[in-house]
Parts: structure tokens; C-alpha cells; sequence
């Protein structure tokens, strides 16, 4: 199965420092998040304080630090000391007999103890670190999309262009929050004509190029977990905003420009596939929320949609075609070009980890988190902010809670993967000793039927690592 994205709870923007104070009762408290303040190791300085609160069910009463402050001189752990303390862990048979690990220093980034790491394996939604990484790097926290509408070259028409928005929406119910809209734009359209009447809408999704969906997709995929990937998609090519939309349409493009057409009080409007004519009149445009806050979404609640086109997105910056094909020879430029180790172990057919032809390794994620987590990097820190808290939200909200994992919820910070057979954890931890560590954990041989059993043995190994310390 592919690894199904949860409500979303995203909370982006913070640095990775953050401390989690917990007030209310049995039936669901109120989870206020702060920042923590500027982290040598890591970050450049922070924003004033801030906050944001949403429920959090079931949570205790007492005041709790969840993410211990980086900044401390806690020495590195060794190697003799890791394989020590991660032994039994490591060779849990719920993991399968194929489990690859790398671990590294997040101050250094040098390696601290591998086993198998440099074996290429499917990672699967692990994946989306590196065309995280890679966005970051060659566009900038800050890039945003752009959806456009021009003058058509004939009377009565006008032109969409699909800018490759991954959160784009519809109307004031959006899948995404703060996502550019549809209906913002069709009212600059109609105030830009004067109330002229549009006959005819052309789509044009050249930005974009190649097939739509990646080798190595099954057919269920696309009920749910993806959609065709194209230049213009609103929602995420969900049929609604609801996050948990099944199925996805099969024609984005066509499904978001009837919703334009409805938007701008065209809805009897013909509408077709082709390009802007050149120099042609901007009746209007709407601008994506900034890139750093779709890393966010996107690796908290693991939205292959956005992974594909931000993929797609990073080809374009690199001077590639925007198609898959494009997207693999890419991320692993941008990432060798951005320093990080081992970018080269990375061979793709798809952005988001879907496919099960995918192969990564361990040490090339760890490479990617710990050069995230190195100072002269600050692009990247939206990586390490947008990955999901253990215990408490994303694709981890659900995890960690066994008596053996149940000391690392909140201290953990990482990107899940699932897939059948497939089972990945990697992220940040801050050990007992102080030190921020960077680690990826692959079982890439995991029972058909016993994936919740590997992901509750990674929580254990997650939760060993932070408890380490050992130096």
C-alpha cells in the first residue's frame, strides 16, 4: 500500500527547537507551540516569539518540552557505543531481513555508524527529503507560483496558464491552507474585461511535459494516493478539498478549469487544451504560498502531488525537462551541487518515493538531513521545521506510543515511509547527551501484512537513538 496522508495539521515555520507547553483535559488539550530561539548548530536567528494552538486529544495536563534545545556541546556518540546500543533494535525481526541504517553527526555531518547504507533500496515516502532538499536549494524558501490568465486570440476567449502551483485551489474551501485560489483570480479576470463575456477558455499546461503518472505506479494509486501530474491541478487533483478525497480525478487540468469557468460565470464556456498566444494581454494572476511553507505541507502529511510537481519544478530551475525523466537527473545535480554526500546513490523514477522502483540509500538521507541541519545551509532549514513531531503530528501524530518508543515522542523528528513491503524513518534527533544526530532507517523487506509491526520497531530504534549518548 501506499502511505495515506492524514488531516492536515500543518504547523510551518518553526525552527527546530521547540518547546510544547500542554493544558486540558482527558478528552483533548491544546498543543501551543513556541519557538525556542536562535540554535547555533543550525539555525540563523528566529522571528519574535509566536504561537499556534490546535487540539491535541488525549494529551496530559503537565507542561512538556518536546524537542530539546540543539545547541548544547554534547559530544558525537561512537561508533563502537551506537552498535552497541542499537544492536538488538536494529535486528528486530518485524523489520524483516533486509534493514539498511545510516547515522551522522549533525553538527559535522560525518558518518557515525552504518550497516548497509550504501545499499540502494525503495525508501519510499522517505524519498520526498530529497526533492525537498533540492527545491530549496535551487528555487529558495521564498519562490512562489504563479497561475496566470492572458488574453485569448480570439474574441471571447481567454487563456488559464498553469504555473505548476502544487496547492492551488478552487474557491474559499481549500485542501491546502492559505492556498492561492481560482475564484480570486476569475474576479480579476471579470474586472480586467469590464464584464465582458468569456465563450471560450484555453488551458495551457505547457510548463510541464511527458508522461503524467511514473513507472512503477499501480492502478490503485491513482484512486487516492496521486493523481496525473500536470501544470495546472487545484486541491492536489483531489475531486474536493476534503484531504482524504478518493478518488482523484483523472484530468486535473479539466476538472480545475470547469471550476475557473464556474468561478468567472462562464460555466457553458468551451473548454480546450493550447498555448497563450505570445505577448498576449495578463488579465490577471494569483502568486503560491511561499515554497518553504509547501516543503512544510508537504513532508508533514506526505503529499506525493506536491513531491511530483515540485520535482517537476526543480528540472525547470536546473535547465531539464519538466517530465520524470527530467526530475531524476535533477535532484541529484542540485543535491551534488549543494554539497550533499552520496547524491549520486540516488536513482529515481518518481519525486515522491511511490514508486516501488525507486532506490535510495541510507547514507544519501542522512547526507541530506545533516547538510539541512548545517548552518551554512539555511535554504534547507524548512526541511528539518516541516518534518513531523513523534507522537504529535503528521505522519507520526499516531506513532510512538509503545513502552519502548513511548520516551521518544516529541524528540523525534522524521519523514515516514510506507509502502507494501517497504518501511523508512529518517529525520533529526537531539541524543541525551545534547548532540544533534541525522539518521535513515530502511526495511526494505518487510512482511506484506506486518507494516504496522516495522513501524512500531522503527519508533524503538528511533527512540534508542535519541536515548544514546553514547560517547
Amino acid at each position: 500500500m501506499a502511505e495515506r496522508t492524514p488531516r492536515l495539521a500543518t504547523v510551518a515555520g518553526l525552527v527546530v527547537a521547540i518547546v510544547v507547553a500542554v493544558a486540558g483535559t482527558a478528552a483533548g488539550g491544546v498543543l501551543a507551540v513556541t519557538y525556542a530561539g536562535p540554535i547555533k548548530a543550525l539555525l540563523t536567528p528566529v522571528p519574535p516569539a509566536s504561537a499556534v494552538a490546535f487540539p491535541v486529544p488525549g494529551l496530559q495536563k503537565q507542561p512538556q518540552q518536546v524537542l530539546a534545545d540543539p545547541s548544547g556541546s554534547g559530544a558525537a556518540p561512537t561508533v563502537a557505543g551506537l552498535a552497541s546500543h542499537l544492536g538488538q533494535a536494529l535486528h528486530d525481526s518485524r523489520l524483516g531481513p533486509s534493514v539498511s541504517v545510516s547515522i551522522r553527526d549533525g553538527l559535522t555531518g560525518e558518518p557515525l555508524y552504518g550497516a548497509g547504507d550504501s545499499r540502494p533500496a525503495p525508501a519510499a515516502s522517505a524519498t520526498k527529503l530529497l526533492t525537498a532538499a533540492a527545491a530549496l536549494q535551487k528555487l529558495g524558501p521564498d519562490h512562489r507560483f504563479t497561475t496566470r490568465v492572458v488574453q485569448g486570440s480570439e474574441p471571447g476567449s481567454v487563456v488559464l496558464v498553469g504555473g505548476g502551483d502544487p496547492t492551488l485551489g478552487i474557491g474559499p474551501r481549500t485542501a491546502y491552507a492559505n492556498a492561492a485560489r481560482l475564484d480570486l483570480l476569475a474576479g480579476q479576470v471579470k474586472r480586467a474585461l469590464g464584464g465582458a463575456k468569456v465563450s471560450k477558455i484555453v488551458v495551457d499546461t505547457s510548463l510541464f511535459g511527458g508522461p503524467a503518472t511514473a513507472t512503477g505506479w499501480a492502478p490503485g494509486d491513482l484512486k487516492g494516493d496521486v493523481a496525473p501530474i500536470g501544470a495546472l491541478m487545484v486541491d492536489g487533483g483531489r475531486t474536493s478539498p476534503d484531504q482524504d478525497s478518493r478518488p482523484r480525478t483523472a484530468t486535473p487540468s479539466t476538472f480545475a478549469a470547469t471550476g475557473f469557468a464556474a468561478a468567472l460565470g462562464a460555466s457553458g464556456a468551451t473548454i480546450t487544451s493550447g498555448k497563450a498566444p505570445s505577448g498576449a494581454r495578463e488579465l490577471g494572476s494569483v502568486r503560491s504560498m511561499p515554497l518553504s511553507q509547501i516543503i512544510a505541507i508537504d513532508l508533514e502529511i506526505s503529499d506525493n502531488v506536491i513531491s511530483e510537481v515540485l520535482g517537476r519544478q526543480v528540472a525547470i530551475a536546473a535547465g531539464l525537462p519538466a517530465t520524470f525523466s527530467g526530475m531524476a537527473a535533477a535532484v541529484p545535480k542540485v543535491l551534488a551541487a549543494a554539497g550533499v554526500t552520496a547524491a549520486s546513490d540516488a536513482r529515481l523514477l518518481d519525486a515522491s518515493g511511490l514508486s516501488g522502483a525507486d532506490r535510495v540509500t541510507a547514507r544519501l538521507l542522512s547526507a541530506v538531513l545533516a547538510t539541512a541541519s548545517s548552518a551554512s545551509k539555511p535554504a534547507l532549514r524548512p526541511m528539518l521545521t516541516g518534518l513531523p513531531v513523534a507522537g504529535y503530528t503528521g505522519t507520526l501524530d499516531k506513532r510512538f506510543v509503545s513502552a519502548q518508543a513511548r520516551a521518544g515522542a516529541g524528540i523525534v523528528r522524521a519523514k515516514t515511509g510506507t509502502l507494501t513491503g517497504v518501511s523508512s524513518l529518517a529525520g533529526v534527533v537531539v541524543d541525551s547527551s545534547g548532540r544533534l544526530l541525522a539518521f535513515a532507517v530502511v526495511a526494505d523487506k518487510v512482511p506484506p501484512t506486518g507494516t504496522l509491526a516495522a513501524e512500531a520497531a522503527l519508533d524503538v530504534i528511533g527512540t534508542e537513538i535519541a536515548g544514546c549518548g553514547c560517547s
